[in-house]
């Protein structure tokens, strides 16, 4: 069997731009400025994602997202100043690192998430999803609408009231730290909320965000409906 990608590892800019930005500090003594030595920020970049022989467009599509999650990184690195690091305790890391998970795919649809983990230097890191569901026929990416194809009009309103059972059921069996009012709301019946989905086979698979219905030491929970639910 032919395979349709192979992984593709990208070093994207400014990788191992180190110490760029160095705190400047006043000398107690004299009064003068003086250059510290101290707190420095260096920024490392890398990212892996699949490539696909038969697919240009999905190949130009995972790279515009690769570009845009950069191009947001770069813009918080190139913000802080030597005076954001005066009284810094020590040198920042930035680190950006971009994977995926296991790709999907059938003739119908190619499937998977794109993982961004971003350091910047604070006590913990913070991850950014993007859900890549690629209509094979179409060449486009599909909305969640889209990959479903519910019966009903009132769909949204049942994600959002089956998805609110199935977290507070984890909460309950203890696999899940959070409580009802922040699992409603970040559940409620807006698209916004179930943007990060992958089909898998019969099943469609929603992850959400840190802090969408948890504390970040929860992770992102994630919760598994049949596609026959919404028929």
């Amino acid at each position: 069997m032919k395979k349709i990608y192979a992984k593709t590892i990208i070093v994207l800019s400014l990788l191992l731009c180190t110490s760029v930005l160095t705190a400047k500090g006043v000398s107690e003594a004299s009064g003068k400025k003086v250059e510290d030595r101290g707190p420095s920020i260096s920024y490392t970049s890398t990212a892996e994602v699949p490539f696909f022989e038969d697919e240009p467009k999905l190949n130009a599509i995972v790279l515009e997202t690769l570009r845009n999650i950069q191009s947001g990184f770069d813009g918080i690195y190139t913000a802080t100043t030597a005076e954001d690091m005066v009284g810094s305790p020590a040198a920042r890391a930035f680190g950006l690192i971009i994977n995926y998970d296991k790709v999907e795919k059938s003739d119908k649809y190619i499937g998977f998430i794109i993982t961004a983990d971003k350091y910047t230097g604070g006590a913990h890191g913070n991850t950014e999803l993007v859900s890549i569901n690629y209509d094979v026929k179409t060449k486009k990416i599909m909305s969640l609408q889209e990959a479903l194809k519910p019966s009903s009009a009132d769909w949204l309103n049942k994600l959002s009231e089956e998805a609110g059972k199935l977290l507070l059921k984890k909460v309950k069996s203890g696999t899940l730290i959070s409580d009802e009012e922040w699992i409603k709301k970040g559940t409620a019946p807006a698209a916004e909320n179930f943007k990060v989905f992958k089909i898998e086979r019969d099943n469609v698979k929603i992850i959400f965000p840190q802090y969408q219905v948890a504390p970040y030491s929860s992770g992102m929970p994630e919760i598994t409906i049949p596609l026959s639910f919404f028929k």
